[in-house]
């Protein structure tokens, strides 16, 4: 299964390969899979090589995951910064932000996701992201809800983040706050939108 992931990856690049996304997903593949299945840090290091060209934010990410990976973490936070620097893009802070929740900085982690938001105009998923980094690091649930709020509003919404879960996860925030109307409120919506989704008829009948 993980080699036909890979060799789908691998395609996808082939096909276009000034495809930022699709080569930063094989990036992804080839730092969390193991030789055996096709992974290796070393191709990652080529692959980003090759990408820093036409998409350096995209090149700037992998390097990052690289040094990460390698416990290099003051060469990983240089890396997402340098990504934040040339992108300027809400998953470049949102990158960074999750960087420094996994390395228990959450002042850090909170400013990081504070511009992710300003920077994500469109209100896209980005900000379901936010949301998720921010409940990990127990911080901010005022901003995690506002920022959950702002995607249901928005007009790009996207498969990436179904407004049904979405819901299911303001509900969840609302509940913990002890909102149980809220709560179910959500729940309700994400079962009008799916009305089979399991997680929302169980959170319900929770409350």
């Amino acid at each position: 299964m993980a080699k036909k992931v890979r060799a789908s990856f691998e395609r996808s690049v082939q096909l276009n390969s000034r495809n930022g996304r699709a080569a930063s997903a094989l990036g992804e593949f080839y730092i969390a899979a193991p030789a055996l299945i096709g992974g290796g840090l070393d191709k990652a290091e080529r692959l980003a090589a090759e990408v820093q060209p036409y998409s350096p934010s995209d090149a700037h990410r992998l390097l990052a995951m690289i040094a990460e990976k390698k416990k290099d973490m003051g060469r990983a936070e240089a890396e997402f910064k340098l990504a934040v620097t040339v992108g300027r893009t809400p998953d470049a802070w949102v990158d960074l932000g999750n960087f420094y929740r996994r390395e228990g900085q959450p002042d850090k982690a909170v400013a990081a996701l504070q511009s992710a938001l300003e920077a994500d105009r469109a209100h896209d998923a980005a900000l379901v992201d936010i949301a998720s980094i921010l409940g990990d690091a127990h911080r901010s649930p005022d901003l995690a809800q506002k920022v959950l709020r702002l995607y249901l509003a928005s007009s790009a919404k996207s498969e990436a983040a179904p407004a049904f879960k979405v819901h299911v996860q303001l509900g969840q925030l609302l509940a913990q706050r002890g909102d149980s109307a809220g709560a179910r409120q959500e729940y309700e919506a994400a079962l009008a939108l799916a009305s089979s989704y399991a997680p929302a008829r169980t959170a319900i009948q929770r409350l």
